[in-house]
């Protein structure tokens, strides 16, 4: 993600957005058997375009995104997956990396704030980073009851 999202140390808004994107994007290529290392070939037009032709259906852009949310809700659905998983080992919270010169180190506080706003953009999370049932639902990974 270097360069990408306001640069290498940024740790705002734009950076979770592009995680979540290249997360969707990843989600589709392990289900797609896609290799990873030409994710910069692999944009969502071309990816589209791959699945529609060796399918014949005809997916848009916003339900091959739906379709990886679902992917991503699920698994850590299925998984229990929490607040407490998604933590940063603390040595890589303590510990700055030198580059260029500079230290470098994520604090605890702009991890935390990365993490709330992943579950807040992801738009269906509880505060510990539970899917809510409201998302499970419109996701179709649960029926309305």
């Amino acid at each position: 993600m270097a360069g990408q999202a306001g640069g290498r140390f940024a740790t705002g808004e734009e950076k979770v957005r592009a995680v979540m994107d290249i997360e969707e994007r990843n989600a589709l290529y392990d289900s797609m058997l896609l290799c990873k290392f030409g994710r910069a070939v692999y944009t969502w037009d071309v990816i589209r375009d791959v699945l529609n032709a060796v399918t014949g259906f005809n997916y848009t852009v916003d339900e091959l995104r739906e379709a990886a949310q679902r992917i991503i809700v699920l698994h850590r659905y299925m998984n229990g997956t929490t607040i407490e998983q998604d933590r940063l080992p603390p040595r890589w919270l303590r510990e700055p990396v030198e580059y260029e010169g500079r230290q470098y180190v994520v604090t605890e506080e702009e991890w935390s704030f990365m993490v709330r706003k992943y579950y807040e953009l992801r738009g269906g999370y509880d505060e510990v980073g539970r899917p809510r049932q409201d998302t499970l639902v419109r996701l179709k990974i649960l029926s309305q009851s």
